[in-house]
C-alpha cells in the first residue's frame, strides 16, 4: 500500500498537537472512486430489494382483498 505524501506545513491543533494532512496520489483517488462505485451500486441493489419486497407484499394483499 502507497503511504500518503505529507506536507510541509502541519495543520496546528493547540500548542503541542500537529496533523499531518495527506496529499492523495492518483492510485488512492482511483480506488477511492472504485470502492464509491461499488457502494453505489451496492445501494441501489438494496433500495431496489426492498422497493420489490415491499411492492409483492402489498401485491399480494391486495388480490387477495379484492377477491373477497
Amino acid at each position: 500500500m502507497t503511504e500518503a505524501k505529507k506536507t510541509k506545513a502541519p495543520l496546528e491543533i493547540g500548542s503541542h498537537h500537529a496533523i499531518e494532512t495527506p496529499v492523495w496520489t492518483p492510485e488512492m483517488l482511483a480506488r477511492r472512486r472504485k470502492r464509491a462505485t461499488y457502494l453505489a451500486l451496492a445501494l441501489i441493489a438494496m433500495v431496489g430489494l426492498f422497493f420489490a419486497v415491499t411492492v409483492v407484499k402489498i401485491g399480494g394483499n391486495i388480490v387477495v382483498e379484492r377477491a373477497l
